[in-house]
């Protein structure tokens, strides 16, 4: 019997799981195993949401040998190294053999980026998200002083997490900027904010979280912080009420211990094909692989999905001794949230915001989720929460043409 094994269940994990056992129905002497650390597939990208209190956690949560056939064996354990030549997967409890493996155990926030990064909180795990809320949930202003956070990196969850952030307090506790009980500083290292991203989108975030109070400072690199403080390189150290790391994403450590290539931010290097050079029968995908091709730098579920499914074909091709293609990202388009009623959509130069940016992307997250019930539910409830609310989108809801480019 030939065995398959995937190392993690994120995105990229899930839908290679979801495409093999599909395309395996009926074959037999074929076994695919699913090694995950926690037993729940999390919806990433929803973390926010959960951390600001919009969502709650089994919004975003599915158990995965319900998501999955079964016929696909789950184990839940640690993944604490490979070995390569002779085609084990370690892991805390026993070695798991295998004949092909599929890489995509995703990534990790930068333990590096600064003093004391490791310390700090951000919406990047469900327990994380949870803790931040219960956290901010007891936090209250004083009168000589307004609640105060602080957002390190502005990359895609950096500016997601400050507008949600705003947002959220905004709504739920009427706390704002305008008012002086409330201060977000957001603080990127680069010269703009969401640097993986288009410059029209960067400056429609711009002018988003401009309108939500929060105060954005590029070209700042952070020094050192801690939970309540935050110092910047020439600069005095800062209080706030809380601080959050959201500065990059990095490779985990146990591949590089274990061997294996990697680039200067610790992603498996691989072929076009997403395939190890050296190692035809290994192949990576999502944010455990290091950028190929044309694919888009940022973190995104679309790319994880599309390599999750792409490296699962070229395993299949390899099974039965077929030619492996080369991965070719085809974009959806550029999604972000920007608070509990914002969202925008970028596809060819033209933007969309407003109502209808809010819904294609609340549908495009909804269509990712396991499950038709857990979809259902969860579009249902954000559905009631934006009818239920006085505070509306803001902004047109036609599209506006950004550049010449697509012409």
């Amino acid at each position: 019997m030939r065995k398959i094994v995937i190392a993690g269940c994120g995105f990229a994990g899930y839908h290679a799981a979801r495409l093999l056992e599909k395309s395996l129905a009926g074959r037999r002497r074929v076994e695919v195993t699913v090694v995950t650390r926690r037993a729940h597939f999390v919806f990433s990208r929803l973390l926010s949401k959960v951390a600001s209190g919009e969502l709650s956690p089994e919004h975003i949560v599915t158990p995965v040998d319900e998501a999955l056939s079964t016929r696909t064996r789950v184990v839940v354990d640690e993944i604490t190294g490979v070995d390569l030549d002779r085609r084990r997967l370690i892991t805390e409890r026993e070695p798991l053999s295998f004949d092909y493996l599929l890489i995509a155990t995703g990534s990790q926030r930068r333990p590096s980026a600064f003093q004391g990064a490791e310390l700090l909180l951000g919406p990047d795990s469900l327990s994380e998200a949870v803790a931040i809320r219960d956290h901010i949930a007891e936090l209250r202003p004083r009168d000589d002083a307004p609640l105060s956070f602080a957002i390190i990196g502005a990359s895609s969850s950096g500016v997601e997490w400050s507008a949600e952030l705003a947002s959220a307090l905004a709504e739920d506790r009427d706390l704002r900027s305008a008012t002086g009980d409330l201060s977000i500083d957001l603080f990127e290292a680069g010269p703009r904010i969401l640097p993986d991203h288009s410059a029209q989108m960067s400056a429609h975030a711009v002018e988003v979280l401009n309108q939500l109070g929060v105060q954005i400072h590029t070209d700042t690199l952070v020094e050192s912080a801690r939970n309540d403080q935050l110092t910047v390189v020439d600069g005095e150290p800062r209080t706030f009420s809380r601080v959050f790391h959201c500065a990059g994403r990095a490779g985990l450590p146990l591949w590089s211990k274990a061997g294996v290539d990697v680039d200067e931010l610790g992603r498996i290097i691989v072929e076009d094909t997403l395939a190890l050079a050296a190692h035809p029968a290994v192949f990576v995908a999502g944010d455990a692989a290091a950028p190929v091709s044309d694919t888009p730098l940022r973190s995104d579920p679309q790319i994880a999905l599309q390599q999750g499914q792409w490296a699962a074909r070229n395993l299949l091709a390899a099974m039965s001794g077929r030619t492996l293609k080369p991965f070719q990202f085809e974009a959806s388009g550029d999604f972000l949230t920007l608070g509990r009623h914002q969202a925008a959509l970028e596809l060819r130069g033209v933007l969309l915001e407003g109502r209808a940016a809010w819904l294609a992307n609340r549908l495009y997250y909804t269509a990712l989720m396991p499950r038709a019930l857990k979809k259902a539910r969860l579009l249902v409830d954000w559905i009631a929460r934006r009818i239920g609310s006085d505070d509306t989108a803001s902004g047109q809801d036609s599209p506006r043409r950004l550049s010449s480019d697509s012409d």
